[in-house]
């Protein structure tokens, strides 16, 4: 998050991170990889390519090569049904490494007939055209609520994917909270570390006193949620949800003057 939208600076394993979470968020299947570069042709191996002049100082096929530490860096590989993993690299100016395919490859099973699966590709290609106006559509609320609520687009897209999810009412609550901290933070307010959910709360007060009321209700119900084994009713989920909300809309007077 602090990679894509904030400083917009890094190296190879910020920017295959972060595509792999990117892919994986629109439900394309990716993973990470991490190994080498192809590494240096030893000094032998350049002296006899000098006598070539079509050769390539390139690491690249029969030889020896010096590999080092420093030519560590990672990528990214997707899957593309019918074609297996299929290699990206995301990092501005690097090249993929060489890549060795494996020395079995898996057979797919054919299909029934030529024109079954030609009906199957237009069924499915018609069928996805409203699954990828709804993603569209849904990306557009997501960046006009960041731009409203001033959290990052990558934050509220986690949020909206982790509440569809079959979690339970402490899990809900403590994703309220992180919502909670995120937009505090956007505030200048910071969540430390080192701190419990009291001193934080206890310190946000002190700059802004009139939120202490809503957080002093909030606060009951997160420790309840962390530090007890009782259940969150539903009626404590919707308080929290609505305090954290009267929080992050709170934007009047934030800040040390």
């Amino acid at each position: 998050d602090h990679f894509l939208f904030e400083s917009k600076q890094g190296y190879c394993d910020h920017f295959s991170t972060a595509m792999v979470i990117l892919a994986r968020s629109l439900g394309i299947p990716a993973r990470w990889v991490k190994g080498y570069t192809a590494g240096a042709v030893q000094q032998t191996d350049q002296e006899q390519m000098l006598n070539d002049p079509n050769a390539s100082t390139v690491a690249e096929g029969p030889g020896v090569y010096t590999i080092l530490n420093s030519d560590a860096h990672s990528w990214v590989e997707v899957y593309f049904p019918g074609f297996g993993w299929i290699p990206f690299e995301p990092t501005s100016g690097f090249s993929l490494p060489k890549i060795v395919p494996d020395s079995q490859l898996v057979d797919l099973p054919a299909a029934a007939a030529p024109a079954a699966q030609t009906a199957q590709k237009s069924t499915v290609s018609i069928a996805t055209q409203p699954l990828l106006a709804a993603v569209f559509l849904l990306l557009i609320a997501l960046i006009v609520y960041s731009l409203v609520s001033r959290t990052s687009l990558f934050f509220n897209l986690s949020y909206f994917i982790q509440r569809r999810r079959a979690i339970s009412r402490k899990q809900r609550v403590t994703l309220e909270f992180r919502k909670l901290v995120y937009s505090m933070r956007r505030k200048g307010m910071l969540y430390l570390a080192y701190e419990t959910m009291r001193e934080t709360f206890e310190r946000w007060v002190v700059v802004r006193p009139t939120l202490e009321p809503h957080l002093s209700d909030l606060l009951s119900i997160l420790e309840k949620a962390k530090y007890t084994q009782a259940d969150i009713t539903t009626a404590e989920l919707s308080q929290v949800v609505e305090l954290v909300k009267r929080v992050c809309n709170n934007h009047g007077g934030l800040g040390r003057k």
